[in-house]
């Protein structure tokens, strides 16, 4: 997926939202001229994360309280596992929808930057339909695939990842990426280790501190798994767009687990709002620009 003016809009908005709550008043207005630069000189053919970590990183170059951030990602994943107790004996149909709807704990769905605390929603989302629902094709590949690449998101959203990691790994290899580096509420190894998934699984970065994949900035470890693995199971908006856009960077069809953030991408499956979405996408998957 292409970065529309819609989509640049929406970055500037958030990033200086994250800037309100996490820099002193006297370095805004250098965050917003930085940010301003940066959106100004768009290449509308990179995919929207390309911009959402360009300018993220100019808010962290700037010094920002990166310590309230850092608490607020260590309570998203507290609350989880204090959820988790009353979900582990779920179907793996229900595995696959928590793990989507999740996704809604993403700190940039809130509109306010960094900060979420809305759990609660979370919990009553939990038990709602899905509105593109592949489950039943899903299952059918994850029971065919031996090698899955699984590429984690955010923080508190992946201990519902964790739950259905452990649905699906009898007999198959899986390797988790996470990033290299704080950026936003996407996951590093330390989340990783927090609900136990280093000490089963192999743990891999995708690169550093991005927000999600980006072409650009790949890490070897990932490079491999992408051409390694028989299945990719892709959690995110931002690894949407990765994937949608760089579909050849793999042979392997790609599951796409997640809740939209806006309306430009829930008209690609025919909707309107944030609606929750599991689908299967194969070799033949509409590309829009091939590396």
């Amino acid at each position: 997926m292409k970065t529309s003016r819609q989509c640049l809009e929406c970055i500037r908005k958030d990033v200086l939202a994250a800037g309100t709550w996490l820099l002193p008043r006297d370095k805004y207005g250098m965050l917003e001229a930085r940010v301003n630069r940066v959106l100004e000189k768009a290449d509308r053919n990179k995919i929207p994360s390309y911009y959402i970590t360009k300018v993220h990183r100019c808010l962290k170059s700037l010094s920002p309280k990166m310590g309230k951030l850092m608490e607020q990602r260590r309570q998203a994943n507290q609350m989880v596992k204090k959820m988790l107790a009353r979900f582990g004996r779920g179907s793996l149909e229900e595995k696959l929808r928590w793990a989507v709807w999740a996704n809604f704990l993403d700190f940039r769905t809130a509109g306010v930057g960094y900060r979420y605390d809305n759990f609660k929603a979370l919990a009553r989302r939990l038990d709602r339909r899905l509105h593109v629902d592949e489950r039943d094709r899903i299952i059918d590949a994850v029971r065919g695939a031996k090698k899955i690449l699984y590429v984690l998101d955010n923080v508190g959203e992946i201990g519902f990842d964790r739950l259905l990691i452990s649905a699906i790994r009898a007999k198959r290899k899986i390797i988790c990426a996470v990033r290299g580096g704080v950026m936003t509420s996407d996951v590093t190894r330390e989340d990783a280790r927090y609900f136990g998934l280093t000490r089963s699984l192999k743990v891999i970065k995708s690169g550093p501190d991005t927000l999600g994949l980006l072409r650009e900035e790949l890490s070897g470890a990932i490079r491999k798994a992408l051409l390694d693995c028989d299945l990719v199971i892709a959690k995110g908006q931002a690894n949407y767009y990765f994937f949608s856009t760089y579909r050849t960077l793999t042979k392997a069809p790609v599951v796409h687990l997640f809740t939209t953030k806006c309306d430009l991408v829930a008209r690609q499956f025919g909707r309107k709002g944030k609606i929750g979405i599991a689908v299967l996408r194969g070799r033949w998957f509409h590309t829009h620009n091939s590396s």
